[in-house]
C-alpha cells in the first residue's frame, strides 16, 4: 500500500477534461443533457475522495453509460483527450515496484476502477478514479464498494494517506516453525481508521495472502541469523536491520517511479522486519539460538519478576523460567549462567501462567 497522485497534464482540470470529452463527440445531444450532472458528479467525487458513502451512482449517466465505457475501453490514439489521460496512467504503474493496494512487490500490469465502472460509468475514464493495481487485487475488490453496514470497503491510494505504516505483523509460536502470521491494523492508528485498514485487509484477502511470503521469510532469516551471524561479529538487532535494509535495496530496483515508494512503510517486506525487531519475545528467540554458538547478549530481567518467581518457586525458580522458555520458544534449556544474571526479557516471564495468577 502506497499514496500515489495521477499523472496529469499540465494545467489539468477535470471540470475542463469532462467539457473536452463531450465535445469531442460526434453525437453531443445525449452528452449534452447530461453534461451539467456528470461535471457535479466528478467534482463530489474530487471533494470527498471518491467515498461510496458518500458518492453514489448518477442515475442521469445511464443514457451514454455504454459510450462512456467504450471511451474506456478503445485504445484508438485519435480519442486524443481519453487516451492522453489514459496511457500515461498506464505507463506510470508500470514503473511502481508495489501493488499500491496490498502492498505486493511487483509491477501493477491493470489499473483498477476504484469505483467500479459497472455501476459507476461516470468515472469510467476520471483518472482519479483510475490506480494501478495487481490482477490479484483487481479480482478480490471486484464491484465492491460498501460493506453491510455501508462503510467503505477499500483504502484510496489518491486521497487516503498511506504514508504511515498501516498494518503491522504478530508473529505466532512457536517461533523455530510459527503457526501463525498474522497482519492487523497497526496499534498507532485511530479507531477509525483501524476499521477501515481492517476492512481493506479482509476485503483483499491480504492475511491469506501474505502467509507463504512471510513463512519463506522466516526460514531465510533463520538461516542467515544461524549461518551468516557469527561470520559478522555484529549483534543480533545490527544484523536484523542490516538484512532489512539490504532486502529494501534489492527490490528497490532502476525504474521505481519514487524512492519513498520502493521503500515504503506498507511493503511486505518491510512489514515483515517490522514485525520482527518489534517483537521482544521473538528477538530473544534470535539471541538465544546464536547463545548456542557462543554469541550474543540478551536482555535483563527486572528484579521484581525474578523475586516472584522465587516466591512461588523457591529453589526450584530456575527450572520454573526454563519452563516458561521452553513452552513459548521451543528450545533447549539456556545456559546456567545465563539464568543466573537474569539475562531473560520480562515479556516471556509475565505471559507464565505462574506469574498471572498471582
Amino acid at each position: 500500500m502506497i499514496s500515489l497522485k495521477p499523472k496529469l497534464p499540465d494545467n489539468f482540470k477535470h471540470e475542463d477534461f469532462i467539457q473536452k470529452v463531450v465535445e469531442e463527440r460526434q453525437k453531443q445531444d445525449k452528452f449534452k443533457q447530461v453534461t451539467a450532472a456528470w461535471k457535479s458528479c466528478v467534482e463530489l467525487y474530487i471533494k470527498k475522495g471518491g467515498n461510496p458513502e458518500v458518492v453514489k451512482p448518477e442515475p442521469a449517466i445511464q443514457k451514454v453509460k455504454e459510450t462512456i465505457l467504450g471511451l474506456y475501453s478503445r485504445t484508438d490514439p485519435s480519442n486524443a483527450t481519453v487516451q492522453g489521460v489514459i496511457i500515461p496512467l498506464r505507463e506510470d504503474g508500470r514503473l511502481l515496484q508495489f501493488c499500491p493496494l496490498c502492498g505486493e512487490a511487483g509491477t501493477p500490469n491493470t489499473l483498477d476502477h476504484y469505483l467500479p465502472k459497472s455501476k459507476y460509468p461516470e468515472f469510467a475514464i476520471l483518472p482519479h478514479n483510475l490506480i494501478p493495481a495487481c490482477d490479484i487485487c483487481q479480482g478480490k475488490k471486484s464491484n465492491e464498494t460498501l460493506d453491510k453496514n455501508n462503510q467503505r470497503c477499500f483504502l484510496h491510494p489518491y486521497f487516503d494517506s498511506v504514508e504511515k505504516q498501516l498494518i503491522q505483523l504478530d508473529i505466532g509460536t512457536p517461533f523455530d516453525a510459527p503457526r501463525t502470521f498474522d497482519i492487523v491494523p497497526h496499534s498507532k492508528l485511530t479507531g477509525k481508521e483501524k476499521n477501515l485498514v481492517q476492512r481493506h485487509i479482509d476485503g483483499l484477502n491480504i492475511n491469506d495472502r501474505f502467509k507463504n511470503f512471510f513463512a519463506s521469510e522466516h526460514r531465510k532469516l533463520i538461516r542467515l541469523v544461524t549461518e551468516e551471524l557469527p561470520k559478522t561479529g555484529m549483534s543480533v538487532k545490527i544484523f536484523v536491520k542490516f538484512c532489512k535494509d539490504m532486502n529494501a535495496e534489492i527490490t528497490r530496483g532502476k525504474n521505481s517511479l519514487l524512492k519513498k515508494e520502493s521503500n515504503s512503510l506498507n511493503s511486505w517486506s518491510h512489514i515483515f522486519y517490522h514485525g520482527v525487531l518489534n517483537n521482544e519475545a521473538f528477538m530473544f528467540y534470535l539471541e538465544s539460538i546464536t547463545t548456542k554458538q557462543g554469541r550474543g547478549e540478551v536482555a535483563q530481567i527486572e528484579p521484581e519478576i525474578v523475586a516472584k518467581f522465587k516466591a512461588t518457586a523457591g529453589n526450584n525458580w530456575e527450572t520454573e523460567i526454563n519452563n516458561v522458555l521452553k513452552e513459548w520458544l521451543k528450545i533447549p534449556r539456556l545456559p546456567h549462567s545465563y539464568l543466573n544474571s537474569n539475562r531473560i526479557p520480562s515479556i516471556l516471564v509475565s505471559a507464565s501462567p505462574l506469574i498471572l495468577c498471582q
